[in-house]
């Protein structure tokens, strides 16, 4: 019964989705239906019912994920682009460059050096986290970007011929 705590409460949805889903047909597809609605039904109770609808919700990226030192958090493509655009522009560098080879030093100041962050790739990441792979892995990133704070990188592109020409 219900009375042996929660967990034993959670067990037992599952017990009787699975067996509403072999009700509806002896057919694996009818059980794999029934505990899938019966894992939902789970998430709400242990996550609340707001985590089910963060996750099956829209194009906004979930709550905790930053890009770099930005909370993307709730945001679209669009906003996301243009708040992280704020904060890094696109030059990577904030200081000057100083480039060793050997015992030759090449200083580049920070206007000039070819290395920019790729924004677009970033935000990109930052939509979709949370959106790959199974449900169970879709939850759990979801939960951890909540609970915990999700980082995504900021990748860098690199212009070889601009940086060979000012070395």
């Amino acid at each position: 019964g219900n009375r042996r705590g929660k967990n034993r409460k959670h067990i037992n949805l599952l017990i009787v989705f699975a067996v509403s889903g072999l009700w509806h047909g002896a057919s694996w597809n009818f059980i794999i239906w029934g505990l899938f609605f019966g894992v939902l039904l789970v998430a709400a109770l242990v996550g609340g019912a707001a985590f089910v609808v963060d996750l099956l919700k829209g194009n906004d990226i979930y709550e905790g994920v930053h890009v770099g030192i930005v909370d993307v958090s709730g945001m679209n493509r669009r906003k996301a682009i243009d708040a992280v655009t704020a904060v890094y522009g696109g030059s990577a560098a904030r200081q000057d460059l100083v480039i060793r080879i050997g015992d030759k030093n090449f200083t580049l100041s920070a206007e000039e050096c070819p290395i920019t962050y790729d924004l677009e790739r970033s935000v990109t990441n930052a939509c979709q986290y949370g959106r790959t792979g199974s449900i169970f892995t879709r939850i759990a990133d979801v939960w951890r970007a909540r609970e915990e704070g999700a980082k995504v990188e900021m990748p860098v592109e690199v212009n070889d011929v601009t940086l060979l020409k000012q070395m």
